[in-house]
C-alpha cells in the first residue's frame, strides 16, 4: 500500500465522474420537478484517468457544500438545478430539484417527454487515496478487493450532471416525467437541443437528415426549419429526404454516433497537443485531421513530448527513462519493493499507470525522447527499431532491467561453493601465489632477552588465477515486432542462473578431478574402505581424521602438535541427501545387537553440521563423480580447503550492451564474471570415498 506523497501527487484533486447506471426518477411538482437516483453502490469502477479499478470508500464521501449543483454535461456555466447527496444502505443517494429556469432545463424535460434516454453522472474529486499492489487485499464498504486497486478514502461530491452521452454507453438513465407545455410544438432548433446536438456541430448533410427526422417526429411535414412556420416540403437547407419514422430513429442514432466520434477525435487531438502546440491543435480540429496525422505533425515540429507513445492513463505527464525502466519491471512482474527501491514514489506511480508497456512502446518512446524521426505507427518496425537501437535511453533501460533481474536470480540461486570455500579479491588476471603458516606457526615462550621467535612462511603455498567467463545474448528484430517484452526477463534469468552455475561448475570440476592429489593419504585427509561409507561409522571416522590434523608437514615436535580443526559443513550428493537429513535431524538412534544395549540412544550427530547438497558430485559430466563419496569441510573462514578469487572483489556478473554486427538489427547484451578457484589447505576438508 502506498500512502506517501505519491498518491497525493498522482490522484489528489483528480476529478472523475460516476455514471449512475440507475433510473433517474423525476417528478413534476408544479413548474419545479424533483429527482432522486442511486449514484453508486460501493463496488470497483473503471474511471478515466485511473489505470487501475477505483473503489470509493463510502465512509469518506461528502458534499463540497450543503447543496450540490445540477449541471448539463459537467459544465459549471450551464446549471439546471440543485440537490444533495447522502450515504444510505451502502449506496450514494442523490436527490434535488431542477430549479434553474433555462433552455437547458427545458431541453432536458422536453426531450425526456419524447423518450430520450438521458444519462446521469456524478462529478467528484479525490482528496485522499491509497493504492494496493497486485497480491494485496483490502476490505472497503464491507467487501474485499484484490490489488491492483485504488481506494479513494476521501471524496468530495461537487456536482450532478445530466448527459446526452455518458462514458458508459450501457447506462440507460431515463427521466420518468417532465414539465408539460401543452400546445407547443418544438422548433427544429429546440428539437436539436432536445437531442443534445448543437447546430454548430453538424454539417449540411447531417442537418438535412435531422430536419427530415424532426418533421416525422412532430408530424409537421412541410415545416420550414428556420422558424417552424408551415410551408411546403422543403427546408431552409434544401430538399429534405423522404424517410419513415423508423428511418428517423436510425438517422438520429447514426448522427449521434458520428458526433461522438468527432468528440473523441477532438479530445485525442487536444490530449496530444496539450498546452505546447495550440497552433497545431487549432488546425487539426478545423481541418479534420486524424489523431495519427496530428501526432506526426507534432513530431515534425521538433517539440514533441515523450509521453505520446505510452501515455495510456498517465494524465499526459511526460515520461523519462526512469519511468520507462520502472514500468518495464512492473510489466514483467517485478513490482516488489526491493526491485523498485531505486525509484521514488512519483516515478513508481507514473510507471504503474503505463503498466503493460511492450517492446514496441519502449522503442517508440525512446526514439521520440531523443528526437529521432520515426513514423507515427510502428509499421514493419524497421525504421523504429533502427532509430530506437541507436539511442542511449533504450540501451540504458534494457541494460538496467536485465541487470536487475539477473542480480535477483543470481542472489537467489543456491551457490554451494560459497558454503565450503573462502572468497578473496585479486587485482587482475595474473596468477597469484599465496602461502600458509605451516610448521613454524606455534607461539613460543619469550625469553629473558624479550625477543619473539620468528614464524617463517614455508614453501607450502598455492596459486590462484582468475579468468573471464560469459556469453552474448541478442534481442533481434523479430522479438521487437512480436512485442515480446518477456525476452528481457528471459535474458536476465538466463544470465543470473548462468553466473551462479558457473561458480559451482568451476569449483566442483576442480574438487572432483582432485587436482594435485589434494585428497590423499599423504595429506591425511582421505578416508577409504568399509569405514568410509556414509553412516554413523563413516561420520565418526571422518571426524576423527579432522581432530587429528597436525600443525605442519614437518618432522619437528611443533609440527606434530594437533590444531584441533572442527568440521562444520557436510557435503553430500543427492543420493545421500535423505540419509544425511535423517542422521542430522533425528533425536535418537535405533541400535541393534547385544553389545548395543549398554549404549545411549541419543543421536550425537543431531544438528552437528550444516548440510550442503551438490548434484555435481554424482553427475556423469564431471570427471571423478561418485554417488557414494561425501565430504566434511571446516569453516572456510577458519581453515579454507578451497578458495574463490574475484577480480577487484566483484562477485556478481556484469551485464552490458555490445555493438551488434552491421548486418544485424537489434540489441545485444553480454554477461561476464571474472573468477578463479583453487585448493588451499588440505587440513580444511576430509573426503570419504564411500567404499
Amino acid at each position: 500500500m502506498i500512502t506517501t506523497d505519491l498518491i497525493e501527487a498522482a490522484y489528489a484533486e483528480s476529478s472523475f465522474s460516476i455514471d449512475a447506471g440507475k433510473r433517474l426518477d423525476i417528478e413534476a411538482a408544479g413548474r419545479v420537478p424533483t429527482f432522486s437516483m442511486v449514484a453508486y453502490t460501493g463496488g470497483a469502477m473503471r474511471l478515466a484517468g485511473f489505470n487501475d479499478p477505483v473503489v470509493v470508500d463510502l465512509s469518506g464521501v461528502r458534499a463540497a457544500s450543503g447543496d450540490v449543483a445540477i449541471l448539463r454535461d459537467h459544465r459549471p456555466d450551464r446549471p439546471i438545478g440543485h440537490g444533495s447527496i447522502e450515504v444510505r444502505d451502502g449506496k450514494i443517494i442523490a436527490t434535488g430539484e431542477l430549479s434553474v429556469p433555462s433552455s437547458d432545463r427545458e431541453e432536458v424535460v422536453n426531450a425526456a417527454k419524447a423518450g430520450f434516454p438521458w444519462q446521469a453522472s456524478i462529478g467528484a474529486r479525490v482528496l485522499r487515496a491509497e493504492r494496493y499492489r497486485r497480491g494485496q487485499r483490502v476490505t472497503v464498504n464491507g467487501r474485499s478487493f484484490d490489488g491492483p486497486v485504488i481506494v479513494a478514502r476521501q471524496v468530495e461530491i461537487r456536482e450532478i450532471s445530466i448527459l446526452a452521452l455518458g462514458a458508459d454507453q450501457n447506462t440507460k438513465t431515463r427521466i420518468a416525467a417532465a414539465i408539460t407545455d401543452k400546445g407547443h410544438t418544438m422548433t427544429f432548433e429546440e428539437y436539436l437541443e432536445s437531442l443534445g446536438i448543437k447546430a454548430s456541430a453538424i454539417n449540411d448533410e447531417q442537418r438535412a437528415d435531422l430536419e427530415a427526422a424532426w418533421k416525422i417526429k412532430t408530424g409537421k411535414a412541410g415545416t420550414t426549419a428556420s422558424n417552424g412556420a408551415q410551408g411546403d416540403d422543403t427546408s431552409g437547407s434544401g430538399s429534405a429526404p423522404d424517410i419513415t419514422a423508423k428511418d428517423a430513429d436510425d438517422v438520429i442514432t447514426d448522427i449521434r454516433a458520428q458526433i461522438a466520434e468527432e468528440h473523441k477525435r477532438i479530445a485525442k487531438i487536444r490530449e496530444l497537443c496539450g498546452d505546447e502546440h495550440p497552433d497545431i491543435c487549432a488546425k487539426a480540429v478545423e481541418q479534420g485531421w486524424s489523431a495519427q496525422k496530428t501526432e506526426l505533425e507534432i513530431l515534425k515540429s521538433g517539440r514533441s513530448t515523450v509521453g505520446i507513445a505510452v501515455r495510456r492513463g498517465s494524465a499526459g505527464e511526460p515520461v523519462n527513462t526512469n519511468v520507462l525502466e520502472a514500468a518495464t519491471l512492473i510489466t514483467l512482474g517485478y513490482d516488489d519493493k526491493e526491485m523498485l527501491a531505486g525509484y521514488d514514489d512519483k516515478v513508481v506511480d507514473q510507471a504503474e499507470r503505463i503498466r503493460g508497456i511492450g517492446l514496441k512502446d519502449l522503442c517508440l518512446a525512446c526514439a521520440r525522447m531523443e528526437r529521432q524521426d520515426v513514423p507515427t505507427v510502428f509499421g514493419n518496425g524497421t525504421e523504429v527499431i533502427r532509430a530506437a537501437t541507436s539511442t542511449r535511453s533504450l540501451s540504458s533501460i534494457v541494460s538496467n532491467v536485465v541487470s536487475k533481474i539477473a542480480m535477483k536470480i543470481y542472489e537467489a540461486h543456491p551457490i554451494v561453493a560459497f558454503q565450503i570455500a573462502r572468497e578473496r579479491t585479486v587485482p587482475d588476471f595474473k596468477q597469484v601465489s599465496s602461502y600458509r603458516l605451516d610448521g613454524t606457526g606455534k607461539w613460543e615462550q619469550v625469553g629473558k632477552d624479550s625477543k619473539l621467535k620468528h614464524g617463517l612462511l614455508e614453501d607450502t603455498g598455492y596459486t590462484n588465477q582468475a579468468d573471464t567467463y560469459g556469453q552474448i545474448i541478442g534481442i533481434d528484430r523479430k522479438d521487437i515486432i512480436n512485442d515480446d517484452l518477456g525476452i528481457l526477463r528471459d535474458i536476465g534469468r538466463l544470465m543470473g542462473q548462468s553466473g551462479a552455475a558457473l561458480i559451482d561448475d568451476l569449483l566442483f570440476t576442480l574438487l572432483l578431478a582432485n587436482t594435485g592429489s589434494f585428497f590423499s593419504s599423504s595429506n591425511s585427509n582421505l578416508s577409504s574402505g568399509a569405514n568410509s561409507a556414509f553412516g554413523l561409522t563413516g561420520l565418526s571416522t571422518a571426524r576423527q581424521i579432522f581432530r587429528k590434523f597436525k600443525a605442519g608437514p614437518g618432522a619437528k615436535d611443533k609440527d606434530k602438535r594437533p590444531i584441533n580443526v572442527q568440521p562444520k559443513v557436510l557435503l553430500v550428493p543427492p543420493e545421500l541427501e535423505t540419509d544425511a537429513e535423517a542422521i542430522l535431524n533425528s533425536t535418537s538412534l535405533n541400535l541393534a545387537g547385544s553389545s548395543d544395549n549398554e549404549k545411549p540412544s541419543q543421536n550425537p550427530w543431531r544438528n552437528k553440521y550444516r548440510l550442503a547438497v551438490a548434484p555435481h558430485l554424482s553427475d556423469a559430466a564431471y570427471t571423478g563423480n561418485s554417488a557414494n563419496s561425501w565430504y566434511l569441510f571446516a569453516d572456510p573462514a577458519v581453515v579454507p580447503a578451497l578458495e574463490i578469487a574475484f577480480v577487484n572483489g566483484k562477485r556478481t556478473p556484469t551485464i552490458e550492451r555490445v555493438t551488434p554486427p552491421a548486418d544485424v538489427l537489434g540489441l545485444y547484451y553480454r554477461g561476464y564474471l571474472d573468477v578463479g578457484v583453487s585448493f588451499v589447505d588440505p587440513k580444511g576438508a576430509v573426503k570419504s570415498a564411500g567404499s
